[in-house]
């Protein structure tokens, strides 16, 4: 498995200095997603945990967490409450629904894990990529391209002001974690891949740690081999995972 460079770009870290990008490699997800099918209800608990912590659909947009990701993506130049970030669709789903359910366990773990701590999380198939270098960047209007997963790319425009993580033209997310691209995601065949959460205010930052050392714990013990997390700020612009 190749290196990775994870950066963000400095018109990124103006916008947001306490802007913060986790990332982890991982092989042998085929071994691991075999082992987590047959764990039952993998949003078993989160529920409960969400609304311990005195979640609840009346409030969650006051939560400090969804609040700092609101103004991150109305910074973008679109409509926050539209384009929800995916850490408050996840948890809204929850109170809702008790969670998510995929055809993939991997991605229902990881979906369950960032629930869990109201942390975006987002993961990548190494293979799929059409680089080995991903940036978190500003959209570039008629070069960029989006294949948005469940949507259209109408939808999704691509302004210089909304955030994306992007390999050279291809934009693999919109919005810095609002929705990924069919064209890069997790799939059923994918053994090697990449795991990314962000932060963009300090109260961000231990939710986002958390939920990516909570999801390479349970990618190991399933039978995964992970590298470690490395992060890229503005202290440390670009990282190699």
């Amino acid at each position: 498995m190749k290196d990775t460079t994870i950066a963000i770009n400095n018109a990124l870290l103006a916008r947001h200095p306490n802007l913060t990008v986790a990332a982890f490699a991982v092989s042998g997800l085929g071994t691991a997603a075999a082992a987590l099918a047959k764990q039952g209800d993998l949003f078993d608990g989160v529920a409960a945990t969400l609304k311990e912590c005195g979640l609840s659909q009346q409030n969650l947009a006051e939560d400090p967490r969804i609040k700092g990701w609101r103004t991150a993506i109305a910074a973008c130049g679109i409509k926050a409450s539209t384009y929800k970030g995916s850490a408050e669709q996840l948890v809204k789903r929850t109170l809702t629904d008790g969670g998510v359910k995929t055809p993939l366990p991997v991605v229902t773990a990881y979906c369950a894990e960032s629930a869990k701590r109201v942390a975006p999380m987002g993961a990548y198939d190494l293979a799929r990529l059409p680089g080995d270098r991903i940036e978190l960047r500003l959209a570039a209007p008629g070069i960029d391209s989006f294949s948005p997963l469940g949507g259209r790319a109408e939808d999704m425009p691509l302004t210089d002001k909304v955030a994306v993580y992007a390999v050279g033209s291809t934009v693999i997310c919109y919005a810095y974690n609002h929705r990924d691209s069919c064209d890069t995601c997790l799939v059923a065949a994918t053994d090697d891949a990449i795991f990314v959460g962000e932060a963009v205010e300090p109260v961000h930052l231990s939710p986002v740690r958390a939920a990516m050392s909570g999801i390479r714990a349970l990618l190991t013990a399933h039978g995964a081999i992970s590298g470690p997390i490395a992060e890229c700020s503005l202290e440390a612009p670009e990282v190699s995972v």
